[in-house]
């Protein structure tokens, strides 16, 4: 039995693992800002900064769905995947916009001795939001240029065999 063949189960519980974490981030998050106001700046700025504070297990999350993908050769996972972190970018941008608008509004309306720990905590939370879009960019940019670099063999064709004496490569960067 190879060992790509035992370990490939265990690259399935990552997907697993990565749906999960991803569900409970969002319940908790959902739970978190209930009752909904998006219309109040306050109730905004709140939930924008509570999303923040989830970034770290999402992280985890989706750096399990991609090793995943990725060790299980699930290229229209990849491909999916990609694009929704760069639609992610331009999401992440609109509320990073929206976010430095509520936060001048909200600071606005505290008292003096208050902004000062409202202008951290903010601080943060554009930070961890900038964090993400880079984090987007990067790895959609990543998924997309492997799948470009990786094109499987045409089916029925003979992959094309470069060898030398010792040892035999396929095309796809593979030795037999």
């Amino acid at each position: 039995m190879s060992s790509s063949t035992t370990t490939r189960p265990f690259f399935g519980l990552l997907y697993l693992a990565g749906v999960a974490l991803i569900l409970d981030q969002g319940l908790i998050l959902a739970s978190s800002i209930m009752p909904f106001s998006p219309g109040a700046a306050q109730w905004r700025f709140g939930a924008v900064g509570l999303a923040a504070g989830r970034i770290t297990p999402l992280l985890l999350a989706d750096t399990a769905v991609i090793l995943a993908a990725m060790w299980l050769g699930h290229r229209a996972v990849l491909r999916t995947w990609a694009l929704l972190h760069l639609v992610l970018v331009a999401v992440l941008l609109l509320v990073l916009g929206g976010f430095a608008l509520d936060a001048i509004q909200v600071r606005q309306q505290l008292i003096p001795e208050a902004q000062l720990g409202m202008l951290l905590g903010a601080s943060r939370v554009g930070i961890m939001l900038l964090a993400m879009v880079i984090w987007s960019v990067w790895a959609g940019w990543r998924m997309l240029s492997l799948l470009r670099s990786t094109r499987p063999p045409a089916q029925g064709k003979r992959p094309l065999i470069v060898g030398q004496r010792d040892s035999v490569l396929t095309a796809t960067g593979h030795g037999t």
